[in-house]
């Protein structure tokens, strides 16, 4: 386990992964009783690649803390770890006795990305119902005068190329969702073909069944 810098803030470097689409995990000391290395609230920031940030007493408890987040990172909930330090764990860590310290360990997510490929009246609305719950948009179509600002307000990139030009400067990774609405279906089979060799974790088709 790597610690990184102890100067750089944990909450700004929240604010950083969930802006990147990375996951982490944060650990916070919610009760402790008897002899512990920290104090209540103590955090710790635990990253994908093992590193973290923070602490929350070091030697056996972090340990074990950082074996939590890992089964954090992949499944996506909290657990609450209870802890118990022995007097060997209480001699190691320099305290006069042992004591018990519970530690709530929560995944921190990005907010959820869909991009929409189409920027008619269907991809208009899908973008409106998304904002509603909290997800960041993205717009491409091939018509300028479609893919605006003034008709997708709310947008966090709004693109304007051919469908055939692909998604490599989308940035996709594997939080994302695309959704393709194109006019007419006229490039649904090419943004298709483009939209499943990226790692979204979703990628949807809208369309009636007779015309799909």
């Amino acid at each position: 386990m790597n610690v990184m810098d102890p100067s750089r803030d944990l909450f700004e470097e929240i604010v950083r992964l969930r802006r990147r689409g990375e996951r982490a995990a944060l650990a916070t000391i919610v009760r402790r009783l008897g002899s512990t290395p920290r104090k209540d609230n103590a955090k710790m920031l635990i990253f994908r690649d093992g590193s973290s940030l923070g602490s929350v007493g070091g030697g056996c408890v972090e340990a074990q803390v950082w074996q939590t987040a890992q089964e954090v990172l992949e499944g996506g909930r909290g657990q609450l770890l209870r802890y118990q330090l022995t007097e060997d764990d209480a001699a190691e860590e320099g305290l006069v006795c042992g004591g018990t310290v519970e530690v709530f360990v929560e995944p921190i997510l990005p907010d959820p990305k869909v991009v929409i490929l189409g920027a008619g009246h269907v991809g208009q609305a899908i973008a409106q119902a998304a904002h509603q719950v909290h997800y960041r948009v993205v717009i491409s179509d091939d018509r300028q005068n479609f893919a605006n600002s003034e008709r997708f307000p709310g947008a966090e990139k709004i693109v304007v190329q051919p469908f055939e030009t692909g998604l490599s400067d989308f940035e996709i990774s594997s939080e994302d969702f695309i959704l393709i609405v194109t006019r007419g279906h006229s490039h649904d089979q090419t943004a298709l073909r483009k939209a499943i060799e990226t790692p979204a974790r979703y990628v949807g088709l809208v369309g009636s069944r007779r015309k799909i």
